[in-house]
Order: structure tokens, then sequence, then C-alpha cells
């Protein structure tokens, strides 16, 4: 009798709940989505860290063990989320 060995693979994808528009204010982070797709509120004292990449920006919030992520179509603008996100957070 022969043995055979299996092995599990693990993958991590990114599955798109809504798509709209990714607005900032000085008390909270909101996915203004298009019509009947799923809208998200962040308040911003909830943040417990976010990072940015070349294609979005990524939160982690109170509570919740996965993350958000938020993908981007403009160069630069995760940057630009992130500075003013930044600013934000520290004068809050």
């Amino acid at each position: 009798m022969g043995a055979h060995k299996g092995y599990i693979k693990k993958e991590e994808l990114t599955v798109e709940t809504s798509r709209g528009a990714l607005i900032i204010t000085n008390k909270r982070l909101l996915l203004q989505p298009l019509p009947g797709q799923k809208p998200i509120s962040i308040p911003l004292n909830k943040i417990l860290s976010y990072h940015c990449f070349a294609n979005g920006i990524e939160f982690y919030k109170e509570d919740r063990e996965k993350g958000y992520f938020f993908q981007t179509f403009t160069a630069g603008a995760p940057e630009i989320f992130g500075i003013i996100l930044e600013f934000l957070l520290r004068n809050n």
C-alpha cells in the first residue's frame, strides 16, 4: 500500500461588497455607495489602524476582526487620503 500526503492551500481574496464615493469628514469615514449597494460608516475614533497601498487604503476598526479595503483608481489618491486622515486622527 502506498501513502499519499495532502496539504491545505490557503488563499486570501478581496471581495467587492460596495462601490461608490469615499468621503471623510472630521467625525467619520463614509462610503456613499451606488444604488442598491451597502453603505459603510466608520467613526474616526473607532479606527485602530490604516495602511496606504498603491491601489487603495485599508482600515481596521474596533470590534471588527477583518479590515476594510477601499480600492482607488487614481494614482496618488491613497497617499492624499492618508495624509488627511492622519491630520484628523491627531487633531480629534
